[in-house]
């Protein structure tokens, strides 16, 4: 995992602002909530009937699989 992850700590802030404080995120936290926002990407109805979004994916997963090798 990442040791900075500001960009993520920053939209899950801003997401749940309300003018209030907002409970501490941690680092287990953030595993799951990668997981829930990308399923809620990959299940958008708006971005699953655009024409290449099945392309957009494979292309992502391909470039994913080769950097982590």
């Amino acid at each position: 995992m990442f040791r900075h992850d500001c960009g993520f700590h920053m939209l899950e802030y801003l997401a749940k602002w309300e003018g209030r404080r907002v409970p501490v995120v941690t680092a287990a936290m953030v595993v799951e909530l990668r997981k829930i926002y990308t399923w809620n990407w990959l299940m958008n109805e708006d971005f699953n009937t655009r024409s290449n979004a099945l392309e957009f994916i494979e292309k992502a997963v391909k470039k994913a699989a080769k950097k982590y090798k």
